[in-house]
């Protein structure tokens, strides 16, 4: 818009989302305080849709940390959160001392195992989002991936379940913000 106020209010956005950022890992937490033992180094899928206000604010101030940050936390994103079979991890633990992948689970999702519809939707979109900022292929080809599992797993209506192991016949409840999320995606 050109309004300052709200330029300024994003950067102010931004620059508090890098305090949650840990380096060694390169990754933003998603939750709870940055020094809690539960929640250090816990990221969630969703992250990825913050990631284009960083982008935005490094263009806008020419200031490459924000940049780097975001490309950081998607590249971990894209090597820790998809499984072989191209279904995603909800949300997932990292060493923050030595930046070491921990571990993979879900919060939403119907269990640790399975594809939680709304994350498979967020990393389909995330992804996109983040290879229009970066180019970078790896988002791109990870996009993809987890969209070709999304589609591939719907209903024959086409609004997901809430979690992408329930199929036809299933009396489980759909997430159809799932499926305009991927769509957008």
């Amino acid at each position: 818009t050109g309004n300052p106020t709200a330029r300024e209010t994003a950067l102010m956005a931004a620059r508090t989302m890098l305090k949650r950022f840990h380096p060694v890992p390169g990754i933003f937490q998603a939750w709870g305080s940055m020094d809690d033992p539960q929640q250090r180094g816990r990221t969630i899928v969703d992250c990825m849709m913050n990631l284009p206000l960083l982008y935005w604010a490094s263009q806008v101030t020419d200031d490459p940390v924000f940049f780097e940050s975001a490309g950081r936390h998607a590249n971990q994103t894209a090597d820790n959160f998809i499984r072989p079979d191209a279904t995603t991890f909800h949300t997932f633990y990292f060493d923050t001392q030595t930046g070491t992948p921990r571990y993979g689970q879900t919060h939403q999702g119907y269990s640790d195992d399975s594809c939680w519809a709304r994350g498979q939707a967020w990393a389909i979109y995330g992804f996109v989002l983040s290879y229009r900022y970066t180019r970078n292929p790896l988002f791109l080809q990870s996009s993809q991936r987890v969209a070709d599992y999304f589609l591939a797993h719907l209903p024959k209506d086409k609004v997901a379940y809430w979690d992408l192991v329930f199929t036809d016949g299933s009396a489980e409840e759909r997430d159809s913000s799932a499926s305009a999320i991927a769509a957008c995606g």
